[in-house]
């Protein structure tokens, strides 16, 4: 199913998927078919571009405490473009 590279080698979580190659790979593919469907690739591209930390509410301000800095999306005021990271590219 796959192309076996000798100077590549699988990740020990990888392994720990499925027994055989075939059966990892139609495990990772469900896998990432359900991050898809959740908003977590836009969440993290949203979080990425605009230097905003994801987590936990708790994380996040401890983060910002830190830091000294807001460091999440704020419920008021910015590019009303940002609300649908679609538009985001």
């Amino acid at each position: 199913m796959g192309i076996n590279i000798n100077l590549l080698a699988p990740h020990g979580e990888c392994l720990l998927l499925a027994s055989t190659c075939a059966a990892r790979m139609l495990v990772y593919r469900k896998l990432v078919e359900a991050s898809e469907a959740r908003d977590e690739p836009c969440e993290i591209r949203l979080c990425t571009n605009k230097e905003w930390v994801i987590g936990s509410e708790q994380f996040k301000a401890q983060i910002e405490t830190v830091n000294d800095r807001r460091l999440s999306r704020s419920e008021w005021g910015g590019d009303r473009k940002s609300k649908d990271c679609r538009a985001i590219k």
